[in-house]
């Protein structure tokens, strides 16, 4: 990356956190489908610009009793709760959330609107009675909001930080954690309504 794209010496770090949530948001998803490819096809499956080396030892990682034990827990957790299920894919919702964000030009985290796209179907409904009831909660308050005569809370149905804490708010709980918000619960502050956008972070293994 750094050898074909040229930028100057000051933006180095922000060049590396963008990066960085790329990788984050892309590599996982990719290496599931690359294993997909392989459970099918075996070695056949091997891109012709790998070295030998970095597939070897993607198999090798595949094979390891650690991995497995967290593929068959993974997939475990996701078939006994009710509500577990959702149309991110292997996309995680920090990274889903990010995605979004920059969809709107923005850097504020939508808690009602990853919400929407990780539970809600093509034809409008839900995936699960928890999403419907919660998203039928925040949208109603909003709107009491935007339908109040006092111009200050008429303006701030449309903020996002307004709908993100009327979100925590409402949100179920399990065990003091917010329900339904996967790996965006580290970025969220429960007590002040808070989420925050980025965090830092390290490059993932690309051979788990």
């Amino acid at each position: 990356f750094a050898h074909k794209y040229h930028w100057e010496s000051g933006f180095t770090p922000r060049v590396y956190e963008e990066f960085c949530a790329k990788v984050h948001d892309r590599l996982p998803d990719m290496a599931y489908r690359k294993k997909q490819q392989w459970l099918a096809k075996g070695d056949d499956a091997k891109p012709p610009h790998w070295e030998q080396d970095v597939w070897d030892r993607m198999v090798a990682a595949w094979l390891t009793p650690d991995h497995q034990k967290r593929s068959d827990s993974g997939k475990s957790a996701r078939g006994k709760s009710k509500n577990s299920t959702h149309r991110s894919g292997r996309t995680g919702y920090a990274a889903r959330a990010r995605m979004l964000a920059e969809e709107r030009g923005d850097s504020e985290t939508d808690l009602l609107e990853v919400l929407v796209y990780a539970k809600r179907r093509p034809d409008g409904t839900f995936m699960d009675e928890d999403s419907e009831e919660l998203y039928n909660t925040v949208h109603s308050q909003l709107q009491e909001l935007s339908q109040n005569d006092d111009p200050e809370s008429s303006a701030s149905a449309s903020s996002v930080a307004v709908k993100n804490k009327l979100f925590i708010e409402s949100a179920p709980r399990r065990k003091g954690k917010i329900r339904g918000v996967g790996s965006l619960q580290s970025q969220i502050d429960i007590g002040s309504g808070y989420v925050s956008s980025s965090t830092s972070r390290q490059l993932p293994d690309p051979y788990e």
